[in-house]
């Protein structure tokens, strides 16, 4: 498994955090908030980065890094943060009245690719949907409609064998704040085994196979968000 990381990574170890990008990403959004008083506008930058900051701490144990760069994630980390309970509103426009999310990109294909990227830490196998945050739920049934759609499952021989992955426990022994601390590392570890390695390919009825590694495009604090 680590030679395959090393070969998606180009042997290239020099990588950034996202982390080290929010602050900037944040400022903007918050420098839409033109009515805003400076103690309202410091409340909200805090509610935002410490968000932002579990999103990524979520996803850190997902292939993400391997198909965004930090600068994409840092964005789409921001994104959620801001749909999350509302917390930037439809109401808040840039100056040329463009949704708040274009100060992040101006292509929101690639906000909403990095936000399904994201929320797959939520949907992997071995996460109960029933004990995440409303809050949650609501952002998956936005950018993953279909994610209850029976799937279709692919065989194929591969030299490569996946036998004891299925030995895995995948217990909910999770690390950050918004999914009781964030991604199983064995329920990771087993999703990015069978993603990368796998003889056994799990995908929806609505993806190609061809299309596996891309997100569907839709439409588009730190507090405890299990209930």
């Amino acid at each position: 498994k680590e030679y395959v990381v090393l070969h998606a990574l180009a042997f290239d170890l020099d990588v950034t955090f996202p982390h080290l990008l929010l602050n900037d990403k944040i400022e903007r959004i918050v420098a839409l908030h033109t009515t805003f008083t400076l103690d309202q506008k410091a409340t909200l930058s805090n509610s935002l980065l410490k968000t932002t900051w579990s999103f990524l701490n979520d996803s850190s144990r997902t292939p993400l890094c391997l198909r965004l760069d930090a600068d994409d994630i840092a964005a789409g980390a921001v994104y959620l943060a801001g749909l999350l309970d509302n917390t930037v509103p439809d109401t808040i426009v840039t100056s040329d009245g463009q949704p708040w999310e274009c100060v992040l990109r101006p292509n929101q294909e690639m906000l909403i690719d990095a936000a399904t990227f994201i929320l797959e830490a939520y949907i992997c196998e071995g996460i109960d949907e029933s004990k995440l945050s409303p809050s949650i739920v609501d952002l998956l049934n936005r950018f993953h409609t279909y994610r209850f759609m029976e799937e279709v499952k692919f065989e194929h021989t591969s030299p490569m064998s996946s036998a004891g992955m299925d030995d895995l426990d995948n217990t909910t022994d999770l690390e950050s704040d918004i999914v009781n601390g964030g991604t199983p590392d064995d329920v990771a570890d087993k999703s990015f085994e069978e993603e990368m390695i796998c003889t056994d390919i799990f995908i929806s009825k609505k993806r190609s196979l061809d299309d596996y590694a891309e997100p569907l495009f839709s439409q588009p604090k730190r507090q405890k968000l299990l209930d």
